[in-house]
This record gives structure tokens, sequence and C-alpha cells, in this order.
């Protein structure tokens, strides 16, 4: 994890190191050598038939028709489309006839990104869900980062 030094503290801890040791601020700070430079690897002789190295990106999970209570999100987007409004308020009326909703955001963004996306995507649905009239007390909001979807999963408790 990377943390970052506020200025005001770096300077002053630099300026007491100086202090004890009598050199002006300058001096304190060292130039770093430029690093040598690699010479170039030899050419190698063409082949008589290239073949492509790079891998295709992922592309997003679909939704299956078997997965009426999932609302699918674009990539790195926390927004309902058109196609996701309409799952929601297709619903509805069992959300209004569950004791409890619980509705589990993920995302397949690596890192801390991920966890705030999951949740923003479940907290996107459960407002949807009280828009239409669904008790917002009922719904409770959770996110997982071990399914890798751009999804939100619905759950009904009777």
């Amino acid at each position: 994890m990377h943390r970052s030094i506020p200025i005001s503290l770096l300077l002053a801890t630099m300026l007491a190191a100086c202090a004890q040791t009598g050199q002006h601020p300058a001096a304190a700070v060292q130039p770093t050598p430029a690093p040598a430079q690699a010479r170039p690897a030899p050419a190698a002789a063409p082949a008589a038939a290239t073949t492509s190295t790079s891998v295709a990106p992922t592309p997003a999970p679909v939704v299956q028709a078997d997965e009426p209570n999932v609302v699918a999100f674009a990539t790195g987007s926390d927004k309902l489309d058109d196609a996701a409004s309409a799952k929601i308020t297709d619903l509805v009326e069992q959300a209004r006839q569950a004791k409890k909703v619980e509705v589990l955001g993920s995302a397949q963004v690596n890192g801390k990104f991920n966890k705030k996306l999951a949740l923003s995507r479940a907290f996107a649905v459960k407002r949807a869900l009280a828009h239409a009239g669904v008790r917002p007390g009922k719904i409770m909001v959770r996110y997982s980062t071990i399914e890798s979807r751009d999804v939100a999963t619905i759950t009904f408790k009777p």
C-alpha cells in the first residue's frame, strides 16, 4: 500500500536532519545517478511465419436466462442501463412480498476499487427497488470480491 507523506512533514524532517549535521538542505539531497544504458540485443533472424502472442481482453460476463435474479452492469460501471432497470421492475413484486431482500454486488476489477464498485452496484439496485415501492429497511446490501462478475444478485427471504 502506498501512503503519501505530507510535504510539510517531509521538509521539517529534512531541516531537522540538516540542523544536526550542519549541512545546507540542498546538500542533504544527493542526486540519483542515471542508470547505465543497456546494450541492445542482437537482431534475431526473421522467422518464416510469425504468430501473435497478444491476449484478447476478457469479455464482460453475460447473464444467462436461467439467472432471473441477476442484474448485469457494464464493466467498471455502477449505472443501471435499460435492461437492468427492466429486470428490477420484473422483480419488484417478489421483493414487496419477501420479508427480507438481499442485494449482493460484485465486480471483476481487482483491488480497493473492486469493493467500492461492488458495493456501489448493490446500492444502485437497492435505490431502484426502493424507488419502485419496496421498503428500504428490509433490503440488506452486501458486496462480494470472490465472484468475479459485473453483476448484482438479488435474493428474497420468505
